[in-house]
């Protein structure tokens, strides 16, 4: 059952049953741990120095960007990959 009486439902109210809040604040979470973890390897493997740049932790925002980018490019049947 939905949690809206109205038929009219949106598509994003759709998505939002799946990806709220709380599920993206997961994702953010899990994504900066392993990175953090990967520097950490990284380090012990060499002499301190990290290939290309330090991790910059990602937010929640950049997460719904992220997700909202691949939402387009699935929805898109003109355009190849390979043109971004």
């Amino acid at each position: 059952m939905l949690p809206w009486n109205d038929s009219e439902v949106t598509p994003l109210q759709l998505f939002e049953l799946f990806w709220d809040d709380y599920t993206i604040g997961i994702l953010v979470e899990g994504t900066n741990k392993y990175a953090a973890m990967k520097e950490r390897e990284q380090e012990r493997i060499g002499d301190g120095k990290v290939a290309g740049r330090r991790w910059k932790k990602v937010t929640s925002d950049e997460v719904w960007v992220f997700l909202g980018l691949l939402l387009h490019l699935g929805t898109r049947r003109d355009v190849g990959v390979w043109r971004y």
